[in-house]
């Protein structure tokens, strides 16, 4: 006799697999904030429920933000110590994350020490799908990425050079450093104070457009090039006349080629002109004394601002030029 012997299936269901990984920067910069860190998921079945924890160095990283990714509203966080823990629920079950590839959420960090690197892991995970059973995780994935040195500020000198109160004329020296990460300059304008330009000439941008403005004071300079790493002799200036016994710079504006100012600019300071007469009362100091240094002396005693001398009219020394100070230079044009 054959007996029918009833057969118990029982089926178990494979749990469902998920894998976790970091979108992981190659580097951030010491001291550096915003930076993002996102956090992908790929799950093959609905998820209904996660919590993941990840470990961090807070010695060098302070976590300020989480932000929320391709899933349904809303997930929770924390921070203990190292570890931050993330906690995502079907709160209603009316919502799943269906299968799917891509970021749940985002870590916004800033660099508040210095190191070669910092990293982080996944720690402790815990999926569940949406009938609420545990589902296999794979968080093997690590990110570690490397601090490097904030990149060097672009810096800039501008001053003067030699300055030639006989010839007219002053060196423009203008040091630009070469930073790693940073342009150069691209454009360059600024006034002269205390004299009139004349001409622009030499220096190590020569070959290059230099433009003195209709009001004698203004330079503008631009082109093709970027200059960065170069020290020296900009140009050279041409003046027509100082108008007073210093020459300044005023107005600098620096351009890098992307339009951006130049922040670090140090300006030199302004330059006396001193004026060495070799003959007493030569106002125009063309080395000799005759009526043309008498009108300067005239021009200048009646309206100093307007009249430019390059010498002292001055004969008494009295600190003001009159017509007792035309009175003997007119003395010695006769007894010359």
């Amino acid at each position: 006799m054959k007996y029918l012997i009833p057969i118990l299936l029982i089926t178990c269901a494979f749990a469902q697999e998920v894998t976790l990984t970091f979108d992981c920067p190659d580097e951030v910069v010491a001291g550096s904030e915003g930076n993002i860190l996102p956090i992908n998921m790929v799950n093959e079945e609905n998820v209904g429920g996660f919590q993941i924890e990840i470990v961090f160095p807070s010695s060098i990283v302070e976590i300020t933000s989480i932000a929320q990714g391709n899933i349904p509203c809303c997930t929770s966080s924390l921070i203990v110590e190292d570890t931050l823990k993330v906690i995502w629920f079907n709160l209603l079950r009316d919502e799943i994350i269906p299968p799917s590839d891509g970021v749940i959420f985002e870590i916004e960090f800033d660099i508040i020490e210095n190191s070669e690197y910092v990293s982080f892991d996944f720690f402790n995970m815990i999926f569940s799908s949406d009938e609420g059973q545990p589902m296999d995780v794979d968080f093997s994935d690590t990110c570690t990425i490397s601090v490097v040195e904030p990149p060097e500020e672009l810096e800039v000198y501008l001053g003067f050079g030699d300055v030639d109160p006989v010839e007219n004329t002053a060196e423009i020296i203008m040091n630009v450093n070469n930073p790693t990460y940073n342009d150069g300059v691209a454009g360059i304008q600024f006034d002269i104070t205390g004299g009139h330009i004349e001409n622009t000439y030499g220096g190590y941008l020569q070959d290059y457009f230099a433009v003195a403005s209709n009001n004698e004071s203004t330079i503008v300079i631009f082109g093709d090039y970027v200059i960065n790493g170069t020290n020296g002799i900009l140009l050279n200036v041409q003046f027509n006349e100082f108008d007073n016994n210093e020459i300044c710079f005023d107005n600098v504006i620096l351009s890098q080629s992307n339009g951006l100012l130049v922040e670090s600019v140090i300006i030199g300071d302004c330059v006396q002109i001193t004026q060495d007469c070799t003959v007493p009362g030569d106002v125009n100091n063309d080395g000799i004394l005759n009526v043309l240094d008498i009108v300067g002396s005239i021009c200048f005693a009646m309206d100093p601002f307007y009249c430019e001398t390059q010498c002292s009219a001055d004969m008494n020394g009295d600190g003001s030029v009159n017509v007792l100070d035309i009175v003997i230079m007119v003395n010695m044009i006769l007894e010359g």
